[in-house]
C-alpha cells in the first residue's frame, strides 16, 4: 500500500503494531465503502423527493460526491482482495492501471468537493437563521444547485494539476502467469504498466501547486467547521428563545430539527476533516525518518479514508434520526404509512425537518 522507508534505529514493535492496525483498517475500509454504497443510493433516492430547498439540494450533492468516492474505494480495494494472490490475472495490465488512474482522480476531486459542500451547507443554514429576511432567497433549491455546479469544476481543475501530469508506461518486465494457470498457453505473457509522473518542469510545478492547494483546503476545512459549529449553535439557541415567544409549537420544532441536523452533520465533518489537516501539517515538521510521527504519517491516508467512510455513511442515519419528513418518505417507500402513494405531500417544499 505504501512505499517502504528505511527507518533506521526504530522500535519495530511499535511499527508492527501500527502496520497491523492499518491492515485491519484497510480491510474495514473496503467493507465500510461496500456497505455504504447501497445506503447512500437509498439516501439519495429518499432525498430526491425533497429537493425543493437549498439545504436538501446540498445534502443530495454531498451524497452524490460520497457515492462516487465510495465506488472508487470499493473498486480499488476489490481488485486487491480478489486478485492480489491470483497469479493468472495481470494486476499491472493496461485496463487495471487505467481504472486505478481514473479512480484515484475521481476520488481526489469528489472527496474535496464533499468537504466544501459540507461547509456550504453549514454556511447556508447559518445565513438563513441569521438573516430571516433573506431566508426565502437562500432557501431556494437553485442556490444549492448553483453551489454544487461551481464547486465541482473547481475541484476537478485542482485534481487535474496532479493527475494530468501522469502517464501509463510499459514496464521492462512483462507479466507471466504462475504454474497453476493451466488454461493459458505455454510461454504466455502480457505487457505490464505502471503510473509514472511526467518529468517536465511544468508538470512538476503543477504537482506542487496541487499539493499546496489540497493541503490548504484540508486546513481551511478543519478550521472552518468548528467556527461554523459555534455560530450555528449560537443561532440555534437564539432562535429557540425567539421561537418560544413568537412561533407556534410545530413551526418551532421544525426550525430546531433542521438546525440540529445541520449542526450534527457539521460536528461529524470535524471528525473527518481534522485528521487530514493534521497529517498535512505534520509533513512540514522536521522529523527524523526513524521517528514515530513520521511512521504514522506514512499510513495516514488509510486512516483518513476510513474516517471519511464512517462519516459519509452517518449522514443517512442523522437525517433519519432528526428529520420527520425524511422518516415520512421512508415510511411511504416501505408502505408503512397510511398512504401507499409515492407522491410526497406539499410539505416537502420545506427543508428537512
Amino acid at each position: 500500500m505504501e512505499d517502504e522507508v528505511d527507518y533506521g534505529d526504530f522500535d519495530y514493535d511499535f511499527g508492527f503494531i501500527v502496520s497491523t492496525i492499518t491492515e485491519h483498517i484497510f480491510v474495514a475500509e473496503f467493507y465500510a465503502a461496500s456497505v455504504g454504497v447501497p445506503i447512500i443510493v437509498l439516501h439519495l433516492f429518499i432525498c430526491f423527493f425533497m429537493m425543493k430547498h437549498s439545504t436538501n439540494t446540498l445534502i443530495i450533492a454531498i451524497g452524490f460526491c460520497d457515492l462516487i468516492v465510495f465506488l472508487t474505494i470499493a473498486q480499488n480495494r476489490y481488485r486487491y482482495f480478489i486478485y492480489f494472490d491470483f497469479d493468472c490475472i495481470n494486476m499491472d495490465g493496461y485496463t487495471f492501471r487505467l481504472m486505478q488512474w481514473i479512480g484515484d482522480s475521481l476520488n481526489d476531486a469528489f472527496k474535496r468537493c464533499s468537504f466544501w459542500l459540507g461547509v456550504a451547507l453549514a454556511m447556508i443554514r447559518f445565513l438563513i437563521m441569521k438573516l430571516p429576511n433573506k431566508s426565502s432567497q437562500l432557501s431556494h433549491f437553485k442556490v444549492g444547485l448553483f453551489i454544487f455546479l461551481i464547486f465541482i469544476p473547481i475541484s476537478f481543475l485542482v485534481s487535474a494539476l496532479f493527475y494530468f501530469g501522469k502517464e501509463l508506461i510499459k514496464k521492462q518486465l512483462s507479466f507471466q502467469p504462475g504454474d497453476k494457470c493451466i488454461d493459458l498457453p505455454a510461454n504466455y505473457s502480457e505487457d505490464a504498466y505502471d503510473i509514472n509522473d511526467y518529468q517536465a518542469v511544468v508538470f512538476q510545478k503543477a504537482r506542487k501547486v496541487h499539493m499546496f492547494i489540497s493541503g490548504t483546503s484540508d486546513i481551511l476545512v478543519a478550521i472552518t467547521y468548528p467556527i461554523l459549529t459555534i455560530l450555528l449553535f449560537h443561532e440555534l439557541v437564539k432562535s429557540s428563545n425567539f421561537s418560544n415567544k413568537i412561533l407556534s409549537n410545530r413551526h418551532q420544532m421544525e426550525r430546531q430539527r433542521i438546525g440540529v441536523l445541520v449542526l450534527t452533520m457539521t460536528i461529524f465533518y470535524i471528525l473527518s476533516s481534522a485528521p487530514a489537516a493534521f497529517f498535512y501539517l505534520s509533513s512540514f515538521i522536521l522529523v527524523s525518518a526513524s521517528s514515530y510521527l513520521n511512521y504514522v504519517i506514512g499510513y495516514g491516508s488509510v486512516f483518513i479514508s476510513f474516517f471519511y467512510c464512517i462519516v459519509a455513511t452517518s449522514h443517512s442515519v442523522i437525517c433519519f434520526a432528526l428529520s420527520s419528513e425524511y422518516r415520512q418518505v421512508v415510511k411511504k417507500m416501505l408502505r408503512i404509512g397510511k398512504e401507499s402513494s409515492w407522491t410526497v405531500s406539499a410539505t416537502t417544499g420545506s427543508a428537512l425537518s
